[in-house]
């Protein structure tokens, strides 16, 4: 979608999926962070995204990592 819309975007994307299944953990903080403050600034519920989601399908060892 991004290729599509947005090609000169792309590149900047891409980078951090480049060979991997997901992205880094630096990255993905750094993203919840903003993610988070823009859900307070316009009045959204604050959450920990999907990890309530996941947690449930985690055995309970990885339930522990994944917090």
């Amino acid at each position: 979608m991004v290729e599509a819309c947005f090609p000169h975007l792309a590149a900047r994307y891409g980078a951090p999926y480049e060979g991997r299944s997901g992205v880094p953990r630096a990255y993905a903080r750094a993203l919840s962070a903003r993610i988070k403050k823009l859900q307070a600034r316009f009045g959204f519920p604050v959450n920990e995204g999907m990890v309530d989601r996941y947690g449930r399908r985690l055995a309970p060892a990885q339930q522990e990592l994944a917090l």
